[in-house]
């Protein structure tokens, strides 16, 4: 009895898909084309970049693919995570790429703009769940559109809700 209600949640979580709450965009290229898109924009635009520290104490880039879901045995959803640091806000864009897959030849695949943070991660709000204010939730994803996806040389459109 007491494994009910742990079990109903993650049946929840998981019916719900990865990040549900987060703004959707369908995006016109391969995922690998993206990623290699996303890395030149923070090579012409350093002010975009974040790194975080390594298990082993150094600086990394803070893009890359991980499995966020091993600790509860998933192993094989492989997300790719970009970081992206807006100056004008002191805060952090955090997107995914969910599943990913750099062997997908398809020229389309779904960008989740998944939620902001300031920069030690303390404070974070995801986006369209309330946790922000309507007024706040606009704002970002304009700012998101205008500074990144509009900069990467890519056709990107919301999808439908």
């Amino acid at each position: 009895m007491r494994y009910i209600i742990p079990l109903i949640s993650l049946l929840l979580f998981v019916s719900c898909g990865s990040y549900f709450y987060a703004e959707s965009y369908k995006i016109h290229c391969s995922e690998i084309d993206f990623v290699h898109k996303v890395d030149s924009l923070k090579s012409v635009h350093p002010e975009y970049k974040w790194t975080i520290h390594a298990p082993d104490g150094t600086l990394v880039d803070s893009d890359g693919p991980s499995t966020p879901f091993s600790p509860i045995g998933d192993e094989e959803l492989l997300h790719y995570d970009f970081e992206f640091y807006i100056p004008c806000e002191n805060k952090l864009f955090q997107c995914h790429i969910v599943p990913y897959d750099s062997l997908n030849s398809n020229n389309e695949f779904t960008l989740r703009f998944a939620s902001v943070s300031d920069t030690n991660y303390s404070e974070g709000y995801r986006l369209n769940s309330g946790e922000l204010t309507r007024e706040e939730d606009v704002r970002y994803k304009h700012l998101f559109e205008k500074l990144i996806l509009d900069k990467l040389n890519v056709h990107w459109e919301k999808e439908r809700r």
